[in-house]
């Protein structure tokens, strides 16, 4: 397999970005399945990143092997409105095609986002998996995320 390249996402890969984030979030292993697959909801995304970017306080990386995207990861950092003794960062989605899985693409995706979020001065990095998600929890243990909050639902 040829090598991977990272890439920081700008204002215009946004677009390609989002058509992989339509094939994640209707992945049955890495997404809960609550967000509808659709173009509304897809310039939603492309909103919400745009803003974050133009803020100033998230960013995506995205893998690329020869030339076609196959993964990535959107994190944010918070400036709060209250006074808190350690400042957040957030990964808010990591994500690689199927195919391309166990090929070490997350595991430096993830790496790049860290490193960028520990650059800012951060002081904790919080995330949230599915509990069933095996492949990717074994990857954030590898970096020393341990369970932190249990988050409890039930359906109707």
């Amino acid at each position: 397999m040829r090598e991977f390249e990272i890439h920081t996402a700008s204002p215009e890969n946004l677009r390609d970005l989002s058509l992989l984030w339509l094939e994640f979030i209707q992945d049955d292993i890495g997404s809960d399945l609550n967000i509808v697959p659709n173009k509304e909801n897809a310039e939603r995304w492309i909103k919400f990143v745009r803003s974050l970017m133009h803020k100033n306080r998230g960013a995506i990386k995205y893998a690329t092997l020869s030339g076609e995207i196959v993964g990535y990861v959107l994190y944010r950092w918070e400036e709060n409105v209250l006074i808190l003794y350690k400042r957040k960062g957030t990964i808010l989605d990591l994500y690689v095609k199927r195919s391309y899985r166990g090929k070490g693409i997350g595991t430096k995706l993830l790496e790049e986002a860290l490193n960028d979020l520990k650059r800012r001065g951060l002081d904790f990095v919080q995330l949230n998996v599915i509990a069933s998600n095996e492949m990717a929890i074994n990857l954030y243990k590898k970096f020393g995320f341990e369970e932190y909050f249990k988050v409890m639902r039930r359906d109707f």
